[in-house]
């Protein structure tokens, strides 16, 4: 059975002539559970300035986790975990309900992926998002194969690796600057760790290269991104207690052993770190995003603490309790 649905006359499929252009900075969406509205912002500058600078749309459910991508090829499109089943609305700005080609995907065993964590990306290299989930409970990572099919119904290129465990969170990301992400898993503790897989889709115990970096503490969340423009993800914590930021100079070694490490007071308790390379820059920026205000803050360029840092900037959303979902749109 092929659960792929269409609003229009021609279901998902996976070979498109026109492919999208590249985009060469982050937006900015805040997606509203309460309301399932979408609000996206095309420069990343304002909100409620210029129509044509900002979009919003209807899509999803109170429930879902999102989960954009560039499945097809085509351009991003958004989407959304939610109980057992990945939702992919077609591509544009319209609402779910006017989109053509929307489609959703039964993963992997009903009943087991209750407390899945949605981890697409473009595990291949290839620009193309894969539909995946890493399985807490197991320490599992699934990542679909190619096309819109049920994940019992694509007979090619599905890939279960082991990497990480219970209470890990995934932190897939493209350390080494080697086109594609490394499976990887935050491990909070008194002392965390990050558990870096080697190159590949096998299990860990699989796989050469593994790294175990000491980096972190307690309540720390990661923030991993491109923040010195070497083309390579680098290790950062947000710590909402202090409202510090850490992240960690460049290399394999732990916090402790490394040099380059640079610490900045950014944002407080309570507010949902992310970062993103906003103004084509070629490097990320710090922003944080304050639930109870609906307002993201994005520090301006450099290490400084945010009160000396020149170019800061605050963008307000018309609703608030929303989650930061940053990508390549290119709407």
């Amino acid at each position: 059975q092929v659960s792929t649905q269409s609003t229009g006359s021609q279901a998902l499929c996976c070979t498109h002539k026109k492919m999208a252009k590249p985009i060469h900075k982050d937006q900015i969406a805040i997606y509203v559970p309460k309301t399932q509205t979408w609000y996206v912002t095309l420069d990343n500058m304002s909100w409620n300035t210029d129509p044509n600078r900002q979009f919003q749309l209807k899509s999803g459910h109170k429930d879902d986790v999102p989960a954009p991508g560039n499945y097809v090829g085509d351009g991003w499109r958004i989407g959304a975990f939610r109980d057992g089943k990945f939702y992919v609305k077609g591509t544009g700005r319209a609402d779910w309900a006017s989109s053509q080609g929307n489609g959703e995907i039964i993963w992997v065993a009903p009943g087991k992926e209750k407390d899945d964590i949605p981890v697409s990306d473009n595990y291949l290299g290839d620009g193309t998002t894969r539909l995946a989930t890493f399985r807490p409970a197991e320490g599992k990572w699934y990542i679909k194969g190619p096309t819109f099919h049920d994940w019992l119904n694509t007979h090619q290129g599905n890939h279960v690796a082991q990497c990480g465990g219970k209470g890990d969170i995934p932190v897939q990301a493209d350390y080494f600057g080697e086109g594609k992400p490394r499976l990887a898993v935050f491990r909070p503790g008194k002392a965390a760790h990050w558990f870096i897989k080697g190159a590949g889709l096998n299990d860990w115990s699989a796989s050469t290269n593994n790294l175990d970096i000491e980096f972190g503490k307690e309540g720390d969340i990661p923030v991993p991104a491109d923040y010195t423009g070497d083309g390579k993800v680098d290790l950062a914590v947000f710590r909402p207690k202090e409202g510090h930021w850490l992240i960690k100079g460049p290399g394999t070694a732990g916090w402790k052993e490394s040099t380059g490490n640079v610490e900045l007071a950014f944002g407080k308790k309570g507010d949902i770190p992310f970062a993103g390379d906003f103004y084509g820059e070629g490097k990320a920026r710090l922003a944080v995003y304050r639930p109870d205000e609906g307002r993201v803050y994005i520090k301006g360029p450099g290490f400084q603490d945010e009160a000396k840092s020149q170019g800061n900037l605050v963008l307000t959303f018309p609703e608030a309790h929303g989650i930061p979902v940053v990508r390549k749109y290119g709407f």
